[in-house]
């Protein structure tokens, strides 16, 4: 960890800005991103192109997952012990093609301009590879402790003879069985998937989402600016960060500030040195960078989904081929993993959008934790009242026999289609609230970008200016960002 804290001072950010496992700077492959995003604007593309985009790790995910579909698909049909046949190749397919539906629909059909096909990809890999893997572990150990716990409470009740508290949870099985359900509901499967998908899609660095990092060169040298967290003087760091943050003034700095060839003996290595540190601007707006969080969280989240729909049909369930497919489709109609990741990016968008440092972790998952968590508690506390697993366990606990009236099946599942429905609808309407005052700051963005860059007013200012002048407006733009952040901005009220 040290030896990383050197590197950071030592290394410059754009060497350090690299993909996992191939190691490959963003650099390499962002510059071909921002050109395929400025073509999409003025002309349009196609796959074929977005692919010429694709990073090196992407390619390899790819080829990967072509690769090991088709062995595993070959070694169960031509494998005589196995009974894997056609109607089990549909349903997997069925399990992957629903996921890249939706992420089709979503990314590429409406947000292909906000963020580029290789994130997309590597999210919905980690989600497919990490998310899941981590949240059954962590799931498994939090689930053994409760019922350690429970062990370890019921022997004190036994040690201390207190058979009269023990004869009313006897008595009352069936009441104490739907509560655990539903704290298991809520505080062991919402909260552990909830946290691993946030966690997942915050582990995956990507140029489209660098602004979330502090791995941001220009928003480093906005730091530096305003709020001095770096030891170095202004001009040394508009000099080295490549200045202010919009690509007029960046810009006008290089202009200003490079170094010409011929004076000095090291003309050429400062020349390298500063090329290295430019980044090419990202001309996207506050709102494409905002529709770019939700797309890469619902990528992460589908990515989860179609890991744990996997292990659910093919792992976990002993059953046929109609049932699987039946199992598919009612975990497809009700997208819980994604509608949660995009409740999520509300407040993600809050905290590095509009900048408000008050968000953190509890606030960003806490809607989706309450959506995930009531989907489920009803679904486990249906699978308690099946007439079978009353039948299962009556021997054993005293538990008569006891069938759901059809009224009682039909209630709950409109209580889910209810609860879905508010999800939604809680969505649709902090979007609409954040939205709006995204476009408000993009206006003020526009406003002030026209008084530095000089209008048809004559007392406009220009960016010739000398950099203390361009540093006080650059202050006083964000000292209003700020204030109009804190009179205007609230979040939406969870009902």
């Amino acid at each position: 960890a040290q030896e990383a804290r050197e590197a950071r001072l030592l290394v410059p950010l754009k060497l350090q800005r690299v993909d996992y496992l191939t190691h490959q700077p963003f650099y390499e492959y962002h510059d071909e991103i921002l050109r395929l995003r400025q073509q999409e604007r003025e002309e349009g593309s196609g796959v074929i192109q977005h692919s010429k985009g694709l990073s090196r790790l992407s390619g390899y995910l790819i080829l990967s997952f072509l690769a090991v579909s088709g062995i595993v698909t070959l070694t169960l049909m031509f494998n005589p012990r196995s009974q894997f046949g056609i109607g089990n190749a549909v349903v997997v397919s069925a399990t992957f093609g629903t996921s890249f539906m939706l992420l089709y629909f979503f990314h590429w059909v409406f947000h292909r301009s906000d963020l580029s096909l290789d994130a997309v990809i590597k999210f919905f890999s980690a989600g497919f590879l990490i998310g899941v893997p981590t949240a059954f572990i962590f799931e498994a150990i939090l689930f053994n402790v409760v019922i350690a716990f429970l062990y370890l409470f019921y022997g004190f009740l036994g040690l201390v003879k207190a058979s009269s508290l023990l004869e009313f949870i006897k008595r009352h099985n069936r009441a104490t069985w739907i509560v655990s359900e539903i704290l298991n509901a809520f505080f062991v499967a919402a909260m552990t998937e909830e946290l691993c998908k946030y966690y997942t899609f915050r582990s995956i660095e990507h140029p489209d989402l660098i602004f979330m990092t502090d791995m941001d060169i220009h928003q480093q040298a906005d730091n530096t600016i305003m709020r001095s967290l770096y030891p170095v003087s202004d001009d040394d760091a508009m000099s080295t960060f490549g200045g202010a943050s919009t690509a007029r003034s960046r810009k006008s700095n290089r202009r200003n500030k490079q170094p010409k060839l011929g004076e000095g003996s090291d003309d050429k290595i400062a020349q390298d040195q500063l090329e290295m540190m430019e980044d090419e601007p990202d001309e996207r707006t506050l709102s494409q960078m905002a529709g770019a969080i939700t797309v890469a969280m619902v990528a992460s989240s589908l990515g989860f989904s179609c890991a744990e729909n996997f292990v659910y049909v093919f792992l976990l369930s002993d059953t046929t081929v109609m049932q699987k497919g039946a199992i598919l489709f009612v975990r497809s109609i009700f997208p819980i993993h994604a509608l949660g990741a995009a409740l999520q990016s509300l407040g993600v968008i809050r905290k590095y959008i509009l900048k408000d440092e008050s968000v953190g972790v509890g606030r960003i998952i806490l809607p989706a934790l309450i959506l995930h968590g009531t989907f489920d508690a009803v679904l486990m506390v249906l699978n308690c009242l099946q007439e079978e697993t009353w039948n299962y366990y009556a021997d054993d606990m005293y538990i008569t026999e006891f069938t759901m009236p059809l009224w009682l099946s039909i209630l709950s599942w409109i209580f889910v289609l209810g609860v879905v429905a508010g999800a939604v609808m809680f969505y649709k309407f902090g979007n609409r609230r954040q939205m709006h005052f995204i476009y408000q700051l993009e206006s003020d963005e526009i406003e002030d970008d026209n008084i530095i860059g000089g209008g048809a007013g004559s007392g406009s200012y220009s960016l010739q200016t000398d950099d203390d002048s361009y540093n006080n407006h650059n202050h006083n733009r964000a000292q209003r960002r700020r204030n109009k952040q804190e009179e205007k901005y609230k979040a939406p009220k969870i009902v």
